[in-house]
């Protein structure tokens, strides 16, 4: 049951963002959109190789957009969870990395980066959670909130920050402290 929960969280963390090409000078492109559903696809679909291949052809051909890396991160973290291992540890922190450094890289913090940055930041709680150091846990998680909270102030009409604010109330409701 507890895999069933983290794989839930995972995926939604790309599930929200791969829907968002409504407004594409808001989030993604429609081609980037189309890519990234198809990864999605294959992930859900547990062809995890269709998908990683899918998604490093685009990151080489499209090294400036964040998403790509950050949805191959995802798929890493799913195949480690499934197998509960580490395999492809180093893999997903050179990908989280190096979201973080092309978010960091733009010149304009629009609500749509913040909210990439602020998930990459949740997934990197759970990978900590994972590896039970529970303070680097904590810290990145309250970094993903602050992020994704800052990112709905300047946009409340971004509703793909919605779903990891809530899914933070909840789980802060279910917490005895």
């Amino acid at each position: 049951m507890k895999m069933y929960y983290f794989i839930v969280i995972a995926v939604t963390c790309f599930l929200s963002i791969t829907g968002y090409s409504a407004n594409a000078n808001k989030g993604i492109s429609q081609s980037d959109e189309a890519i990234l559903v198809k990864a999605k696809d294959f992930a859900l679909n547990r062809e995890y190789n269709e998908a990683i291949q899918l998604l490093k052809n685009e990151i080489e051909k499209n090294s400036e957009e964040p998403l790509y890396p950050f949805t191959l991160s995802v798929i890493y973290q799913i195949m480690m969870f499934e197998e509960n291992n580490f395999e492809f540890e180093s893999q997903y922190k050179l990908l989280h990395n190096k979201v973080i450094n092309l978010l960091k890289a733009k010149k304009y913090k629009s609500s749509w980066n913040l909210l990439v940055e602020g998930s990459a930041y949740g997934l990197l709680g759970l990978f900590e959670l994972r590896m039970h150091n529970r303070f680097r846990a904590i810290s990145c998680g309250l970094k993903a909130i602050k992020l994704i909270g800052k990112a709905k102030s300047m946009d409340p009409e971004l509703y793909e920050a919605d779903m990891p604010l809530g899914m933070y109330v909840y789980i802060r409701s279910r917490l005895s402290i």
